[in-house]
């Protein structure tokens, strides 16, 4: 399994590709080769000494991620290519395929796509892609509800206010992300609490203009990530679509507490979940602000945890050894 496997799972494809080596160990012989350290002899040692059946690739994807994968299988032919694409929308500018994709698929074609949208299942099929779907999954065990008292020692530990309610978002700091759109919210006396992965730096400007707005910031690779989901009363993802992956682990993270979900429409979740018992899309930014007041209410009983009950990552390496043995069999 290809991936990024380096320390600290503060990032979407970072998890991604260690709970899918960590669930099918149980089971499997998985080597994992961390695409990090790519110019390192080291990686290369590990590549040599392997003899796959599946070679599988975590990857947005690229042109680069295409092309090395067909490498691996020019050099080892037995072995079936299965590449995850986590974040197509950017792959395919305008929707529409470039002449220069047509022909890189007809020349690095892996033996399967694995998806996470109907309309990514659309765009490889209409390449000549074998393709199939697999969503993202959850810890159910580790992220789940907390009682009142719980949630109160929670905010006393991290020094938020235990009367106000609380907004969550969880993600880097820059100004792709659209977190500006949260910054209404204290205006309207609701806490916003941002844990922000510093992997890919912390836009200094997003920064500072988010600690003036009145926000609580929590920097850095947090071991107990569950926690802020337990103190919260709502999940928040402002990020536009094309800048994060198609199914955000931390929207799935939040259902699975059971926390109301306002978040921008990302094909991932509209193949999924539609809205209703706490979840809702909305497109602008004071559509937001009043979104998010409606899933505060005290009246709303919110059952997300219910509708990311199937998606626990148990489940989701059941189908993907499940497309394994398929390609095998072939």
């Amino acid at each position: 399994m290809l991936g990024d496997f380096s320390e600290n799972f503060d990032e979407g494809f970072k998890n991604v590709s260690c709970y899918l080596a960590d669930g099918l160990s149980a089971r499997n012989l998985v080597v994992r080769i961390n695409v990090k350290r790519l110019g390192r002899v080291g990686f290369w040692n590990a590549m040599r000494n392997t003899n796959p059946q599946i070679i599988h690739t975590i990857a947005q994807p690229t042109n680069q991620s295409l092309i090395f994968s067909k490498l691996l299988k020019m050099r080892w032919p037995s072995a079936r290519t299965v590449i995850s694409v986590l974040r197509p929308e950017n792959y395919f500018r305008d929707s529409a395929f470039s002449q220069k994709q047509k022909l890189l698929f007809r020349f690095t074609r892996p033996d399967l796509v694995l998806a996470q949208s109907n309309d990514a299942k659309i765009k490889f099929r209409t390449l000549g892609c074998n393709t199939n779907y697999l969503s993202n999954g959850v810890d159910l065990e580790r992220f789940k509800p907390a009682s009142e008292d719980y949630k109160q020692y929670l905010r006393h530990k991290y020094g938020i206010h235990p009367n106000h309610p609380v907004v969550l978002h969880v993600g880097h700091i820059e100004t792709a992300r659209n977190l500006s759109a949260l910054i209404e919210l204290p205006k309207n006396n609701i806490q916003v609490v941002i844990i922000g992965s510093q992997y890919l730096g912390a836009n200094d400007k997003s920064k500072d203009q988010l600690y003036d707005s009145g926000f609580h910031i929590f920097l850095g690779y947090q071991p107990q990530i569950e926690e802020f989901y337990m103190l919260a009363d709502c999940y928040v993802f402002p990020v536009m679509p094309g800048f994060s992956i198609s199914m955000p682990l931390s929207i799935l993270e939040g259902m699975a507490c059971n926390l109301p979900i306002a978040a921008t429409q990302f094909q991932g979740l509209e193949s999924v979940f539609r809205e209703g018992n706490g979840f809702r899309y909305f497109r602008t930014s004071d559509e937001l602000l009043e979104t998010v007041k409606e899933l505060l209410r005290c009246d709303l009983i919110p059952e997300t945890r219910k509708m990311v009950s199937q998606y626990s990552w148990g489940a989701v390496i059941s189908q993907l050894e499940t497309y394994y043995e398929e390609l095998l069999r072939r």
